[in-house]
């Protein structure tokens, strides 16, 4: 019976079905010429209803996460420096490894470049999430994401709630007890430092329950016929296919701008750059490939246009690094890392290329020591903290978790 039905759920019947039913109750209410407060006390009471009991959920979601405990600790090492902290993630960037191993494809160049100025590369280093919202809950709050029943059935209020954490890091908590001030250019909210970009037309709390909405399945299935084309509303296309890379031009400026100014006082920079993650906006040489290419690649893999990002991307990063060593007074701390590996090709067995994530680092004194090969993201700051203000953090095992969503297209 499910197969017979199957082909009921497509567009053009469901919305052939809806407009016919919308159709059929304006004439039918029209006619029969009757008050309608009944029915719209009902309809009232029902709504009021349901934003009770979602506004209770958030109140409660809220609660939880604002009652996360904060690091307790500050730096109490009067004799240690604190230079400026460059915390730089690239969404979805893999491995120089990965790249190599899966994909045949060569980033010794970037690598050299960064060596060359002083980083190390840990090469086997992973991330301990496949999703960007628990990724970066772990790496900033050095601890692996806890309360979810089911990490292969994740639910909207999962995603939420590390969106919760990720706002009140104990990372964060901890820099700004030790004096540093907190600049962040990503999408999340911090403590004190709300996201300077819209993501959306909508918080993205509030997009991850909207995300699943009949409205927001159209626009997403159905939306192209109004990116492209005679029929193109630019406004849709800006949310729908650009919103990353304005994103992206607005972090590039303003971390070039903070890195050229002097402060009294140590800064805490948190970048977020959707690079080389999709839409996948220029090749290698920086030319912007078409609208049409980048809407048809959303729903299909693609390997090369990633790998030409990817070099895209390292000029980027380049260009950001040079201009923090060239303009600090003193020398800084600069982390390069990727929140997880490339996820788009299903086809590889080994599942392992998920995690597997790009990761450079820039100490002043050059004691690369403890941040071992195959260190994962909850234990980046913990080596951190230990070996730059003298910490005595425990490190917690490396492992990695798969996140599914329970709804297909959840992932983040």
């Amino acid at each position: 019976a499910h197969h017979l039905l199957e082909p009921l759920s497509k567009y053009r019947y469901l919305l052939s079905a809806l407009g016919l039913f919308l159709i059929f109750s304006f004439v039918w209410l029209k006619r029969r010429k009757f008050s309608l407060n009944k029915l719209n006390f009902f309809f009232s009471i029902l709504l009021l209803v349901y934003i009770v009991i979602d506004a209770v959920s958030m109140i409660r979601m809220a609660v939880k996460n604002e009652s996360t405990p904060a690091a307790t600790a500050s730096i109490q090492c009067r004799e240690c420096a604190r230079p400026d902290i460059y915390f730089l993630l690239f969404d979805e960037y893999t491995s120089s490894r990965c790249l190599k191993e899966f994909w045949k494809y060569d980033n010794y160049a970037f690598d050299s470049a960064l060596q060359a100025r002083g980083f190390h590369i840990i090469p086997d280093s992973r991330g301990n999430y496949n999703s960007t919202p628990f990724s970066l809950a772990s790496i900033l709050n050095m601890e692996y994401v806890r309360g979810v029943k089911d990490f292969k059935a994740s639910t909207v209020n999962d995603f939420a709630s590390c969106i919760g954490l990720i706002k009140n890091s104990k990372v964060v908590d901890f820099l700004d007890r030790g004096g540093y001030e907190v600049l962040n250019y990503s999408v999340f909210d911090l403590k004190g430092q709300p996201s300077i970009v819209d993501q959306s037309f909508l918080p993205l709390k509030v997009k991850l329950i909207t995300d699943q909405t009949l409205y927001s399945r159209i626009i997403k299935d159905l939306g192209h016929l109004l990116i492209v084309g005679k029929f193109e509303l630019k406004f849709l296309s800006e949310k729908l296919i650009y919103s990353s890379l304005r994103s992206n031009t607005i972090f590039t400026k303003e971390l070039l701008k903070v890195s050229r100014q002097k402060a009294d006082h140590p800064r805490f920079v948190y970048a977020h750059f959707f690079m080389p993650h999709q839409p996948f906006y220029f090749d290698s040489t920086g030319h912007a490939r078409d609208k049409k290419i980048l809407l048809a690649e959303r729903n299909h893999f693609t390997l090369n246009p990633y790998l030409q990002y990817v070099k895209f991307t390292n000029g980027k990063a380049l260009q950001l690094v040079d201009s923090i060593l060239e303009n600090n007074a003193t020398p800084p701390i600069i982390m390069l890392m990727g929140d997880h590996g490339f996820r788009r090709d299903t086809a590889v067995a080994n599942f392992d290329y998920l995690f597997m994530n790009m990761n450079a680092i820039y100490l002043p004194d050059g004691n690369y020591a403890p941040f071992y090969d195959s260190i994962s993201g909850v234990n980046q700051f913990r080596v951190l903290f230990n070996s730059e203000f003298k910490q005595n953090l425990q490190l917690l095992n490396d492992s990695t978790i798969l996140v599914v969503a329970k709804r297909p297209g959840q992932n983040f």
